[in-house]
């Protein structure tokens, strides 16, 4: 379990580094980009730890005080691999560049979110509406749409992480995605 957490940190690292390189207007290859994602895998499992916890007690509090917290916290990930602020620097960091576009960015998780899944309600249906498929190809078939589902969305999430990261410093600082500095990445 831990192993795939871990492998899906690298992946998380290396995606976001994909999406904040492109937007610098910059080209990586795919060597950089799983060398950066092993690079920071575990400083940011430990960041995702502790989100996770954050989150977690937000959550226990009131559903309110979770939601506000994960909003809060939102741009940790790209703030810890861009400005390179430390664990609790990347919280401070993302709250204080989330505050006052915060009810964007619910706006955006949830049209994200109900974009989602919608594409994979209409797998199901296509598929039988979640019934037992009657033919092996049925199921290939819907076994490779929620692949190309899970493929796409992941890496519109990555995009989404990095453009508003970019988006919020320019809006906190006047830097646009072109000015934000790659020499961390």
């Amino acid at each position: 379990m831990v192993l795939l957490l871990l492998a899906a940190t690298v992946q998380e690292c290396a995606g976001l580094h994909v999406a904040l390189i492109d937007l610098a207007g910059h080209k990586t290859s795919l060597r950089e980009d799983l060398n950066f994602g092993f690079r920071n895998a575990l400083p940011m499992f430990g960041l995702m730890v502790l989100l996770t916890l954050a989150y977690l007690a937000g959550f226990l509090l009131l559903v309110v005080p979770g939601i506000m917290m994960a909003l809060a916290f939102s741009v940790a990930l790209p703030v810890a691999l861009m400005e390179r602020t430390g664990v609790f620097g990347a919280f401070r960091r993302s709250r204080d560049l989330t505050r006052n576009n915060r009810w964007r960015i619910l706006g955006l998780f949830l049209i994200f979110s109900f974009a989602n899944i919608a594409v994979s309600l209409i797998i199901r249906i296509l598929g039988g509406g979640g019934l037992v498929i009657s033919s092996p190809r049925g199921e290939l078939a819907v076994a490779a749409l929620s692949f190309i589902q899970s493929t796409v969305f992941t890496s519109a999430g990555f995009c989404i992480y990095a453009a508003l990261y970019t988006e919020l410093c320019r809006i906190k600082a006047g830097n646009g995605p072109a000015e934000v500095s790659t020499d961390t990445l």
